[in-house]
């Protein structure tokens, strides 16, 4: 009886063990997360057969001046230009444009250089690239270089939480307050109307160039406050979305029920 009741305990403690780490996996605590997502290149013979490859190596990565990252970066960097809008002069209509080397800041550069489409998902190799033939097809991931129909980004999203528009202010504050030194704001808990502990990361960005409107009252005379060739933030790939997975859809950085994600930075 003893016996019976031993190895029952011990079955119901290797099923709690389970338990945990499959809730750990699935909430984005497990160390294997990123198997789970469309970044697990396994079962592709161009990626090796490799999970990592394609973005890193170990030996001969870029240089950091090179990629403008020390993540021992591997794959071909994209040069592409994208549309972002269109202006009218004239009656004659043109495209606004953005370049991916002065427009994205250095992390959703990388992130572009395969879901742009305009280089190939091989082509990798640190400094000995190659040259690659397997673009990327699939709607979805296959953003293009119309960015027209996408959140915008990079230069195209500076994040200003100070502007407003007839008096009512669009962006939530930084998780310090007008400072901005953070460069984070907290993940909103929607139902309940309070921010948790979790933040978003908006990306560091050089040679920006804005307009803040500083009226907080309806009607109140707007003051414009010009910023030139300025240190800011802006919202970048990485701001909602993780290569390696956190257990949430769509590679998010947290979950997007009742739309905390978006509601994190949109006053609505």
């Amino acid at each position: 009886m003893n016996r019976i009741l031993v190895a029952s305990l011990a079955l119901i403690g290797l099923i709690a063990v389970g338990t945990r780490a499959f809730a750990q996996v699935a909430d984005g605590q497990g160390t294997d997360r990123i198997r789970a997502t469309g970044h697990n290149f396994t079962d592709f013979g161009w990626s090796g057969n490799e999970i990592c490859r394609p973005c890193h190596t170990p030996h001969n990565a870029m240089t950091a001046a090179v990629a403008g990252t020390d993540r021992l970066w591997s794959h071909k960097l994209t040069d592409a230009t994208y549309k972002i809008g269109e202006t009218t002069v004239g009656g004659v209509t043109s495209d606004v444009t953005m370049s991916a080397a002065t427009g994205l800041d250095k992390v959703s550069r990388l992130c572009m250089s395969c879901h742009d489409g305009t280089v190939a998902l091989d082509a990798f190799g640190g400094t000995v690239l190659q040259t690659g033939t397997q673009n990327m097809t699939k709607a979805g991931p296959l953003l293009g270089t119309d960015l027209t129909n996408d959140h915008p980004v990079g230069t195209n999203a500076i994040y200003d939480p100070l502007n407003s528009r007839s008096g009512v202010r669009s962006l939530k504050p930084f998780t310090d307050g007008a400072s901005g030194v953070s460069g984070k704001v907290y993940v909103m808990d929607v139902v309940n109307n309070v921010p948790t502990s979790a933040t978003l990361s908006l990306r560091p960005m050089t040679g920006l160039n804005w307009t803040t409107n500083t009226n907080t009252t309806p009607g109140q005379t707007t003051v414009k406050i010009t910023h030139t060739n300025a240190n800011g933030f802006v919202v970048g790939c990485t701001t909602c979305h993780t290569p390696h997975g956190k257990g949430f859809t769509k590679l998010l950085n947290a979950s997007n029920n009742s739309s905390n994600v978006c509601l994190s930075c949109h006053y609505k």
